[in-house]
């Protein structure tokens, strides 16, 4: 899972989005879950997804960089 990834314990990701661990335990089980809740998480990791299983239908969620880190990554212009 993305949290697994990052190493977070389902506790540690449940205190830092607000999502109740039992509730992100539900979601990794493939149980259905409130556009709200998917929020909360995007906003608590850099990056996340989900994937209906039954579906197929997937739903991602990357934290973009700032402007600035944009263009200091990018360097001087014209060079």
């Amino acid at each position: 899972t993305a949290r697994a990834a990052l190493n977070l314990s389902r506790e540690e990701l449940a205190n830092v989005s607000g999502v109740g661990s039992a509730t992100i335990a539900r979601i990794e089980d493939g149980k259905d879950f409130k556009m709200s809740i998917f929020l909360k998480l995007a906003k608590a990791m850099p990056s996340i997804k989900f994937t209906d299983t039954d579906t197929g239908f997937v739903m991602e969620y990357k934290e973009m960089p700032s402007e600035a880190d944009y263009l200091a990554a990018m360097g001087p212009c014209g060079k």
